[in-house]
């Protein structure tokens, strides 16, 4: 645990008390001159600290050692926990001393303060300044705390999970919906038992009325990717799972059977996918309703091209999973349509056109 400069000079005033009392001074006496080094040159504790402290955390920063590296981790630790997208060394100074709290716990982002209030700003060379910054979303969430005055709220978030949020695009959906806190907390690898936090409800309260850009189908393939999980070797196991078939539509099937196709004298591990349609449930629009079809259409692909889609229960006619993955999976394939057309009409713009002009011919 850290002390900050209030903390240190209550501490050392019983000593100040102490020195004016034995040299005969009166309480009124200035300080500064106890501590001037040609009237009794006093060292503030406080001064001391700081030069030992940054010191040697400038000499272990740039030392190749194990006490580097346990610092580095520090300092992205805190940079996450602060949910800081630009480098955490050149952060802006009034934003990086609001996390002061943090900086109690955390002995090199404290060090990191104290230089910057005293004007030492710690640069990188250019290769490593580029791995400390994070980038890719739009509207970093730090600010929207900020402009709140809800700082203290930041902590709450946590880094211990596989989606640390530092944009608040990270949450939008397409059609400019918020991701949901089931599904926030399914993505995270976190229980969604229990209450909403509050920090989640202000949160998606403030950024509804941001316009974000809506990510790109190639942005939405990787997001799946990323924090879906692929079909399971177990053959007794029959989950929902999304697809996207050779027409680059996507969809939600149920893992029928499982298969093996022989090519080129290798055995290939296939699904057999009974495709459904996902709506979402006319009495609770916060979750999606997998129901299937009446003549069903079966599809076969290879294992690792369908990805595990999370359930909240199985009916005997499909089953029922958050509402975010309706939107998701209508997103791509309207993204798909869009594309699809704009191929057709820049194809169409191509296309040379021959005017008869005179004897001449003119092709525009």
């Amino acid at each position: 645990m850290t002390l900050s400069e209030n903390e240190w000079n209550l501490l050392f005033t019983p000593v100040i008390k102490l020195v004016k009392q034995i040299c005969g001074l009166p309480r009124s006496y200035p300080t500064s001159a106890i501590y001037h080094r040609y009237i009794l040159g006093i060292n503030n504790p406080w001064d001391q600290i700081c030069a030992n402290q940054i010191t040697a955390f400038l000499y272990l920063i740039n030392s190749n050692s194990p006490a580097s590296r346990s610092i580095m981790i520090r300092c992205r630790t805190a940079q996450l926990r602060l949910a800081i997208h630009d480098n955490i060394f050149e952060h802006e100074s009034g934003s990086l001393f609001l996390g002061h709290q943090e900086a109690k716990s955390n002995l090199s982002l404290h060090n990191i303060i104290i230089a910057r209030k005293l004007n030492i700003v710690i640069q990188q060379d250019y290769i490593n300044r580029s791995t400390w910054t994070i980038s890719g979303g739009n509207m970093p969430i730090r600010e929207i705390f900020i402009t709140h005055r809800c700082l203290n709220l930041l902590r709450k978030i946590g880094t211990a999970n596989s989606y640390p949020l530092i944009y608040a695009s990270q949450l939008m959906l397409p059609y400019g919906h918020i991701m949901s806190w089931a599904c926030y907390r399914f993505i995270a690898g976190l229980s969604a038992k229990g209450r909403i936090a509050k920090w989640f409800q202000l949160l998606t309260r403030w950024i509804k009325g941001i316009s974000a850009p809506e990510m790109s189908r190639y942005s939405l393939f990787n997001f799946l990717s990323n924090i879906l999980q692929p079909v399971s070797e177990d053959k007794r196991k029959h989950p929902y799972v999304i697809i996207k078939d050779k027409n680059n539509e996507v969809s939600v099937g149920f893992v029928k059977k499982r298969t093996q196709i022989k090519k080129n004298e290798e055995k290939i591990e296939c699904l057999i996918i009974e495709v459904c349609n996902i709506e979402i449930c006319p009495d609770n629009s916060q979750k999606a309703i997998i129901q299937k079809q009446e003549c069903p259409k079966m599809i076969t692909i290879t294992q690792h091209s369908a990805l595990v889609l999370p359930i909240f229960n199985r009916l005997s006619t499909g089953a029922i999973t958050h509402i975010d993955w309706y939107y998701i999976v209508e997103s791509l394939n309207r993204n798909k349509n869009i594309s699809a057309n704009s191929d057709i009409q820049q194809q169409w713009e191509k296309t040379p056109t021959i005017n008869l002009n005179g004897d001449n011919l003119d092709i525009n």
